[in-house]
């Protein structure tokens, strides 16, 4: 696992070497974002006007090719993601921050709690 800058979103964000290195053909192959594959029209890739599709990405990532990681780290290093790329915007008020880190760990519940079927470990 490493942490890499991106710079969409100006957060440094935690990764399988795996992913960094990977093309963004393979990276499309296997990534889509937030929500599951073919219905990620139902699951916002932005959180209150935030992008969040590179940890979604990195979820898909490590999701498809754990590495030896179980499903519980796979979702913390999603969790993480999300909030570094929350925190890594300095010019928001405060409730919304605290808004964002909310919805954050409503969509971290949800792959607890339902992403099971698409954990490949």
């Amino acid at each position: 696992m490493i942490q890499k800058f991106d710079k969409a979103s100006g957060a440094r964000l935690l990764m399988p070497t795996s992913y960094a290195t990977a093309t963004q053909m393979e990276r499309d192959e296997h990534c889509n974002g937030m929500g599951p594959k073919g219905l990620g029209f139902l699951v916002p890739d932005s959180i209150y006007f935030m992008n969040m599709e590179e940890p979604g990405n990195i979820h898909d990532w490590m999701y498809t090719f754990p590495e030896g990681r179980t499903k519980e780290v796979c979702d913390e290093v999603f969790l993480a993601n999300m909030y570094a790329v929350i925190d890594a915007k300095h010019n928001q008020w405060g409730w919304v921050k605290w808004l964002r880190k909310r919805r954050a760990r409503k969509y971290y519940h949800a792959v607890r709690l339902g992403g099971n079927e698409h954990f490949a470990g």
